[in-house]
């Protein structure tokens, strides 16, 4: 029996890296799965990508931080497949920047995409889920450490965090027990993360320098992968977690942990 099997899942920022990654390991585990995502060129390839593998995927465009966009990608979805159980949050924007020198519209981007993202779809998605369904919101590492030089990230992810643990105690008091969860991930390989290391690098020194200093810092010694978070996102979606509500499951190769 595959994990999922039966189960529709929405998948936001799933045209790439974790979000695509996590469409791939849902599909796989028999569920139908919603590719949500502004991009229009991306989204398709990485549901037709997915059918091709076997699995069952539809791409539809959305706005994560819109609320018309959302009501209309849910009441799609559930026109479409018959029910919703399934939510994992993983759109975001986060361009890199310090308190002294972001510009303002990059502020307000961050929590427009991140936080109030993750608003519009546990209120929207909860609000049709069916009993017993599941909500996971992909935080980060930087919301416990703050991150000089990506502000905005790191406080939209913290509010990431204290909303999911709200939503969760809220829908737990509701007759069809929605569980909540956050996957916090730390350093993984994707086109964001490389992003990071230029813009540090900026700060005087190379990228390779800049990537192997922050490597040093992770004990395993490696920068993740996106399955590894879209295997964590699998556990807290699925059965297997009908016990775990409100929390957040660090997925970082012991980053954290080091004093």
């Amino acid at each position: 029996m595959k994990r999922v099997e039966g189960k529709v899942a929405i998948v936001t920022g799933g045209a790439s890296g974790i979000g695509a990654a996590t469409c791939r390991v849902l599909a796989l585990e028999g569920a139908q799965v919603v590719v949500a995502d502004i991009s229009e060129r991306r989204g398709p390839s990485v549901a037709e990508s997915i059918r091709a593998d076997g699995g069952a995927a539809h791409f539809m465009r959305l706005d994560a931080g819109d609320a018309a966009s959302w009501r209309a990608v849910v009441d799609a979805t559930v026109e479409r497949f018959g029910g919703l159980d399934i939510l994992v949050n993983c759109a975001y924007s986060g361009k890199a920047g310090a308190v002294d020198t972001m510009p303002d519209e990059t502020w307000g981007q961050a929590f427009r995409v991140t936080t109030d993202g993750v608003f519009y779809g546990m209120k929207t998605a909860g609000a049709q889920m069916r009993a017993g369904g599941a909500i996971v919101n992909i935080a980060s590492v930087a919301a416990y450490r703050g991150s000089t030089h990506n502000v905005a990230y790191a406080a939209a992810k913290s509010a990431v965090i204290s909303a999911t643990r709200s939503a969760a105690m809220r829908f737990a008091e509701m007759p069809h027990k929605i569980r909540v969860n956050a996957v916090a991930p730390g350093m993984i390989q994707t086109p964001a993360l490389e992003k990071t290391f230029e813009a540090l690098a900026r700060q005087g020194r190379s990228v390779d320098s800049t990537k192997a200093a922050m490597v040093r810092q992770i004990p395993l010694g490696h920068v993740g992968a996106p399955e590894d978070i879209a295997r964590a996102v699998l556990f807290l979606a699925s059965d297997e977690a009908r016990y775990i509500t409100g929390t957040e499951l660090v997925v970082d190769g012991g980053f954290l942990a080091r004093w």
